[in-house]
């Protein structure tokens, strides 16, 4: 009530809108969500300082795959973080994926063994990190 009332229709926002942005968080939001089905793995204390990292593991086991989600808060001092990883087997290998934006980088092969104790680099603060893995299948 006395509040104007907000309309997010697309015809309504500005030429300046990035919608090349939104187009890119749309397309990510539906490529991650299958992992959301999975297991769930917080792989840092809760915390709202903003000098403290958020970082959750999402693991699909039947499908032997999964993401890790980072975030850098702005006042973090650190530009790394090592963590252990859930449901990774030290014995195969692994395909990983980083997204620091929108877009991948090439996708790597590692072993689980290096993989399971992964240090986690954010450049930039604040700032935000996926990883997305799946067991190589032999």
């Amino acid at each position: 009530k006395g509040m104007k009332e907000y309309n997010s229709a697309p015809q309504d926002r500005t030429e300046e809108y990035p919608r090349d942005l939104l187009k890119k968080g749309i397309a990510e939001a539906k490529r991650i969500r299958k992992y959301y089905f999975g297991n769930y793995y917080p792989l840092t204390p809760a915390s709202a300082s903003p000098q403290d990292w958020c970082i959750m593991q999402y693991h699909r086991p039947a499908e032997q795959d999964g993401m890790i989600v980072a975030f850098r808060r702005h006042e973090s001092p650190a530009a790394s973080l090592p963590c252990t990883l859930f449901e990774i087997d030290p014995q195969t290998r692994y395909e990983i994926t980083k997204y620091v934006t929108y877009d991948p980088s090439e996708p790597v092969a590692i072993t689980g063994k290096e993989f399971q104790n992964s240090t986690l680099i954010i450049e930039e603060c604040p700032g935000s990190l996926i990883i997305e893995y799946q067991k190589i299948k032999p």
